[in-house]
């Protein structure tokens, strides 16, 4: 879970269902998105 170990405040881990949640912290970098190897997170344009 290379999303969780880089350190961005914004992805916090649930334990219940187990996934990553994007929270209001994220300033929309993506960096994230070119993290995680399982293309598991995607960029939404608001």
């Amino acid at each position: 879970r290379k999303c969780l170990k880089f350190g961005c405040p914004a992805i916090e881990f649930d334990e219940n269902s187990k996934n990553a949640l994007i929270n209001s912290m994220c300033s929309g970098c993506g960096l994230c998105v070119e993290i995680c190897t399982f293309n598991a997170i995607v960029e939404v344009k608001k």
